[in-house]
């Protein structure tokens, strides 16, 4: 549920939000900060270098997009490459190279990796409290007259996501039902 967030979010904030795939990853990377706080996400075999960080941010898009928006929206279902957790500190730790595709040769037995993935595992108790706090930072920004583009965006999303509303010139009418009595069996 909490994952429409990050479309949402994006759509209002400077950026390329030509698609819903643009918005999510412009609201995914805001709220997680990741270009600015990058040591904060871990490796199980430490922190993830500067020689990693270009397949943690594709990961990370990838994951959150592909396999956990696009996963729950349409197939109801999530990847083994994104882990829900409430026990660990931080609010994720991103595994590189986690899940491997291994192919076994028939004839000789000999395996071979064809494809390694990255896997999170979030902390989905700190992800609601971060992205409740994310959000009243957004309310603060957008009240802040001196945020003109923030202010002018969300007022360009919210008037497009109720064009209907604002060009009627006035309210629908309301359709009036007759009352129904259902008898009930009361003894």
């Amino acid at each position: 549920v909490v994952l429409g967030y990050f479309e949402m979010i994006g759509k209002c904030l400077p950026g390329q939000n030509k698609t819903s795939t643009d918005a999510f990853n412009n609201g995914l990377k805001d709220f997680f900060n990741a270009s600015e706080n990058i040591d904060r996400a871990y490796s199980k075999d430490g922190q993830i270098g500067k020689d990693q960080m270009e397949s943690f941010f594709k990961d990370l898009k990838n994951i959150f997009y592909n396999l956990a928006r696009c996963g729950l929206y349409h197939s109801i279902q999530l990847d083994i490459r994104l882990v829900f957790n409430s026990w660990e500190s931080e609010l994720f730790t991103y595994h590189h190279n986690k899940i491997q595709n291994v192919v076994t040769d028939k004839a000789t037995g000999e395996e071979t990796v064809t494809a390694s993935y990255g896997q999170i595992s979030l902390n989905i108790v700190a992800l609601i409290t971060r992205l409740k706090n994310h959000f009243v930072e957004y309310i603060k920004k957008i009240k802040n007259p001196i945020e003109t583009d923030l202010r002018q965006r969300f007022e360009n999303w919210f008037n497009s996501q109720n064009e209907t509303l604002i060009r009627s010139p006035k309210p629908p009418k309301f359709i009036e039902l007759s009352s129904v009595i259902i008898p009930t069996n009361s003894h």
